[in-house]
């Protein structure tokens, strides 16, 4: 259970790192 829970945590982080950077990508693009 530990490491699921470790893999859950690091895919929510990939997840929330790949929003700020769509969010940089696109207010850098207009």
């Amino acid at each position: 259970l530990g490491f699921l829970n470790r893999v859950i945590r690091g895919i929510i982080n990939i997840l929330n790192i790949l929003k700020v950077l769509y969010r940089y990508i696109r207010g850098f693009k207009s």
